[in-house]
């Protein structure tokens, strides 16, 4: 008799997922199978962690050697006035595990880089670019357009506005593809980080406190569609 790749309290947690066309235990049990890393746990990271929690991605990496600080907490969901001074990736772990604690949350208190960029994205099936700054962006995608290449799932936001972009999400490793042809990649629409007076940060132009909210919930939206071909 072959075992039901669920149990009964996973069936009952995901029951609103389950019954979605084009998605029910398949790819529920892709999810609980996937392992996602995110890097950066601020204003994007935070609900593109919880969501992911949620929705029953099976193993999680949270990438972040910063620490919580008062002005975080208008946008970023994942920590609270009790964590402040907490390393962010160990705070938003603990929020993530007491939404679903049958999941597993991989630690990185640490920056990117590029010595162990590809050593960490090598132990994920997708990524996701939390973080707010050009040279970041452009490091973890030379990482997983070279690893595989690895879906990328990149988003960011600034004053009142967010943008997001997939990239390689045809080679993800749980959707098949008849394409031939490498898809393109963050560098390919940028080739050139711009100038630094040129691109400006939270912390000097500021951010509604929504608009990463917004953002990263959609990069788990489209994480999810990545890892399970749904949607």
């Amino acid at each position: 008799m072959v075992s039901h790749p669920l149990n009964k309290k996973e069936i009952e947690r995901y029951s609103r997922q389950l019954v979605l066309d084009d998605f029910g235990v398949p790819a529920q049990t892709l999810l609980k199978e996937s392992k996602v890393l995110i890097i950066g746990c601020g204003g994007l990271g935070c609900p593109a962690a919880v969501f992911l929690a949620a929705a029953g991605v099976g193993e999680i990496g949270l990438l972040d050697n910063d620490y919580v600080e008062l002005g975080n907490l208008h946008r970023q969901i994942g920590h609270s006035e009790q964590r402040l001074g907490h390393n962010k990736a160990e705070s938003l772990s603990a929020r993530c595990l007491e939404i679903n604690s049958n999941i597993q949350i991989n630690i990185h208190k640490t920056r990117f880089t590029p010595a162990n960029g590809l050593e960490l994205v090598s132990n994920y099936d997708c990524v996701l670019d939390c973080t707010d700054n050009a040279p970041s962006r452009y490091l973890i995608n030379d990482v997983c357009a070279s690893s595989g290449p690895k879906p990328l799932v990149s988003g960011s936001a600034l004053k009142f506005d967010g943008q997001l972009t997939v990239y390689l999400a045809a080679f993800s490793s749980k959707v098949t593809t008849t394409s031939v042809s490498r898809p393109p990649c963050y560098r390919c629409l940028y080739p050139d980080p711009p100038p630094r007076a040129a691109v400006g940060s939270c912390s000097e132009q500021g951010v509604l406190g929504v608009v990463p909210g917004v953002i990263g919930t959609m990069q788990a939206a489209e994480a999810i569609k990545v890892l399970t071909g749904s949607g």
